[in-house]
C-alpha cells in the first residue's frame, strides 16, 4: 500500500461519513440528498474492493471468498451512476425518461445472475456451468461495454436538461467533476481491453486520487453549498404559498407625507420588497419617486429609526415566522435568513439578536 492508496482510502472513508451524515442529519436528509448518499456508498464499495482486494486472502478463506463475491462479482460498476442520475432528476424536476427507472437496473440484474452462476461453479463447485465459466472474462468485459454507453447517454441527458439551463454553480461543478471521473474510468477500461493493462497502475492511481479529491470537495464545501441552495429554493417555494407572518406595527402617522409612507408599507407587506438583499435607500427612494435625503427624513419622522433597521425588522419578522412554523423545521437557520432578505450570516444574526434579544437558534429552541 502506497501514499496514493492511503489518500484514496481516507477519501472513501469520508464518502461513507458524508452518506451517514445525509441519512441521519435533519439538515441534509431529504429524498434528493438520499439518492446522492446511495451514489457515495456505491463508490465507496467499489473503491474499497479495488484498494483492499490484495489483502482478502490474509483475512482467511471465508472473508476472501465473501468479499470477492460481494465486492467484485456483483457488478456495482453497472449501477454506480444510477443514484446520481436520480439525484439530478430530482434537482431538475422535469427530466423524465420514456420508460420506468427500474429498467436501467436490468443489465445489473442480468450480469449479477451470470456472475452468480460462475461463482457457484468456480468458487463453490455446486453446479457445472462450463459455458459461463470458460467465457467469464468475456462477460466481465461485456459489463463495461454495456455500462459505458448507458452512463454516457444519461450523463449527456443531464447536461442538456439541467446543467446548461441552471444557474446553480454547484450543480455545474458536480457535473464536470463527474465527467472527469467517468472519462478516467473509460480510459482505464480501454487500457484493459486494448493494451493489456499497459498503463493500468498509473491510470488507477489517477482515477482513485481524483475520486478522493472529489469526495474531499464534497465533504468540506460542496454538499453544504448545494444544501444551502436547495433549502433556499424550497423555502422560496413555501413562501410563495399563502403565509402571513407578523409584521412590524405601523406607527401613528400624521397627515404629512402619509401617502408616501403608506406606499412604502404596502410595498413591504404585500410585495415583500424586503426579500431583496440589495434593497437600500436609493432603490426605495426611486420606487417612491422621492429623493434619498427626503426618504431618510420620512423614515425618521414616521418610524423613528433608520431605513436599514426598518427593512431588517420585516426580515426578522419573516424569519421568526419560519422558525416558529414546523413546516420549516428541516431547513437550516442560514437558509431561512437568506431567504428573508439578509445578505450574509453576520447581518442576519446581528439584526435578529438586536430585534429579539436572542440568536435564531435560541429563538427556535425556546419555541420547540
Amino acid at each position: 500500500m502506497n501514499f496514493f492508496d492511503v489518500i484514496a482510502i481516507f477519501g472513501l472513508i469520508q464518502a461513507v461519513i458524508v452518506a451517514i451524515l445525509i441519512f441521519t442529519n435533519k439538515v441534509f436528509t431529504n429524498q434528493t440528498n438520499r439518492y446522492f448518499a446511495y451514489f457515495l456508498l456505491i463508490i465507496a464499495l467499489i473503491g474499497f474492493d479495488a484498494r483492499l482486494s490484495d489483502f482478502y486472502a490474509a483475512w482467511g478463506p471465508f472473508w476472501d471468498v465473501f468479499l470477492d463475491v460481494v465486492g467484485d462479482d456483483i457488478p456495482w460498476i453497472m449501477v454506480f451512476y444510477l443514484p446520481l442520475f436520480r439525484f439530478f432528476q430530482e434537482v431538475a424536476g422535469n427530466m423524465t425518461l420514456k420508460f420506468p427507472f427500474w429498467v436501467l437496473f436490468l443489465p445489473f440484474g442480468l450480469f449479477t445472475g451470470i456472475n452468480l452462476i460462475i461463482d457457484l461453479d468456480l468458487e463453490f463447485g455446486l453446479i457445472a456451468a462450463p459455458f459461463f465459466k470458460d467465457n467469464r472474462y468475456l462477460f466481465y468485459q461485456l459489463e463495461d461495454i454495456v455500462a459505458i454507453p448507458l452512463f454516457i447517454g444519461l450523463h449527456t441527458l443531464v447536461f442538456r436538461r439541467l446543467v446548461r439551463n441552471t444557474n446553480n454553480i454547484w450543480i455545474k461543478r458536480l457535473w464536470w467533476y463527474c465527467s472527469t471521473l467517468i472519462l478516467l474510468w473509460i480510459i482505464l477500461i480501454i487500457d484493459q481491453s486494448l493494451f493489456d493493462d499497459l498503463f493500468f497502475r498509473t491510470l488507477e492511481i489517477l482515477l482513485w486520487t481524483a475520486v478522493a479529491v472529489f469526495i474531499y470537495w464534497l465533504m468540506y464545501s460542496g454538499l453544504f453549498q448545494f444544501n444551502l441552495a436547495n433549502n433556499r429554493q424550497e423555502i422560496r417555494e413555501k413562501l410563495a404559498e399563502p403565509m402571513q407572518p407578523a409584521m412590524p406595527k405601523a406607527p401613528k402617522l400624521s397627515p404629512k407625507s402619509k401617502e408616501y409612507f403608506d406606499q412604502l408599507l404596502e410595498w413591504m407587506q404585500v410585495e415583500k420588497a424586503y426579500r431583496n438583499p440589495d434593497l437600500g435607500r436609493d432603490l426605495v427612494a426611486e420606487k417612491l419617486g422621492i429623493s434619498a435625503s427626503y426618504l431618510t427624513q420620512l423614515i425618521k419622522e414616521y418610524a423613528d429609526k433608520n431605513l436599514a433597521r426598518f427593512i431588517n425588522e420585516f426580515r426578522v419578522e419573516e424569519a421568526k415566522g419560519m422558525l416558529s412554523d414546523p413546516a420549516f423545521d428541516k431547513y437550516d437557520h442560514l437558509s431561512i435568513g437568506l431567504e428573508s432578505g439578509f445578505k450574509s450570516k453576520s447581518a442576519y444574526y446581528t439584526a435578529f439578536k438586536n430585534h429579539t434579544g436572542q440568536t435564531p437558534s435560541q429563538y427556535k429552541k425556546a419555541r420547540s
